[in-house]
């Protein structure tokens, strides 16, 4: 039990030390990074005026499964995407949406509340016909979040 216990401190410490990277290059990110850095820090010092999750900025939470899938996110998903929020209710997007109106900011906040984000495609990327046109597989299926 006590190898376990430490196993698992050195498995959150690695992933402690992941995301703090990802903070880094946020900051130095030529496109909104460091808005969204600004964001980020604000959301944690208000978290009690949220009533539901909130997520960003979302390239953050985002890992690609090889580098293969990192080149096609990179050039396929917007950078102002990568660097948005996504909240579960009408009330907290308002409230990031003032904190961005107030200190006029360029991130962008996107409502997943209503399970939308949450549907699977509609295809299957094994479908012969879609395979006879080249389609591998879809993007989300090389991210994992």
């Amino acid at each position: 039990a006590k190898q376990n216990a430490e196993r698992a401190r050195q498995q959150r410490a690695k992933l402690d030390d992941v995301f703090q990277r990802k903070r880094d290059a946020l900051q130095r990110c030529a496109h909104n990074g460091p808005q969204a850095f600004k964001m980020l820090e604000w959301v944690k010092a208000n978290t009690s005026q949220f009533r539901g999750e909130v997520i960003g900025p979302i390239g953050l939470h985002m890992e690609a499964k090889d580098a293969l899938h990192a080149r096609y996110i990179e050039k396929a998903v917007p950078k102002d995407i990568l660097l948005g929020f996504l909240v579960e209710t009408d009330h907290d997007r308002d409230t990031l949406n003032k904190f961005v109106q107030d200190n006029n900011l360029k991130v962008k906040v996107y409502n997943i509340g209503n399970n939308q984000a949450r549907r699977p495609h509609p295809f299957d990327a094994n479908d012969p016909e879609l395979r006879e046109c080249g389609v591998q597989s879809f993007l989300d299926d090389g991210i994992e979040a």
